[in-house]
């Protein structure tokens, strides 16, 4: 980033707002990415962060709406989104999140997320996670922005490795799950 690193970056109103994934099954990495006029964010995640983002927002999605939500695991065959073209290989606005925050106002049906960064620090050769750490981007997005990103990054965590319904897990040829004392497909794709 090239300001201060302390400084909140409210996009405002999102043009865009979607997940990706770059990289082959097991060496993938994962981002939200926002534009807002001429100002691009990409906000990495880790895939345990991505799957409880997407957790959380089919049960809001559910409460606002009063009714279920497809559930991931039904979107395997969507395609999972790639970032637009246009996109800058250097946002304004890059970094790995540390926290997220989601807010719903009712009134106006929109969705502000805000997140700050993760923060490690090194004392006495050990590293520590700092906690609490300010909030340094924000976003406001529409309920069909979200219903799309929700939708997205179901189809973003289905293209990956396969997981044990069991303990959550990628499987590999040699998964053994503790959960049900080795649980193992016929076969793996």
């Amino acid at each position: 980033m090239s300001e201060d690193q302390d400084e909140l970056h409210d996009f405002g109103r999102a043009d865009y707002f979607d997940a990706e994934a770059i990289g082959r099954p097991g060496e993938r990495r994962f981002r939200l990415l926002a534009r807002s006029g001429r100002h691009t964010a990409s906000l990495w995640l880790e895939r345990d962060q991505l799957d409880r983002l997407n957790i959380f927002l089919e049960q809001l999605l559910s409460q606002i709406t009063g009714a279920p939500t497809l559930r991931p695991e039904a979107q395997a065959s969507s395609s999972a989104p790639t970032a637009p073209d246009d996109f800058p290989d250097s946002p304004e606005v890059e970094f790995q999140v540390g926290r997220l925050e989601i807010e719903y106002n009712q009134d106006t049906q929109r969705f502000a997320f805000r997140a700050a960064p993760l923060e490690v620090l090194e004392r006495d050769g050990e590293l520590y996670v700092v906690e609490g750490s300010e909030l340094q981007f924000s976003v406001t997005v529409s309920r069909s922005q979200v219903v799309v990103l929700y939708a997205h990054i179901g189809a973003t965590l289905a293209a990956g490795r396969p997981r044990c319904p069991f303990c959550r897990q990628p499987m590999q040829q040699d998964h053994m799950c503790a959960k049900v004392n080795g649980y193992h497909p016929a076969s793996l794709n």
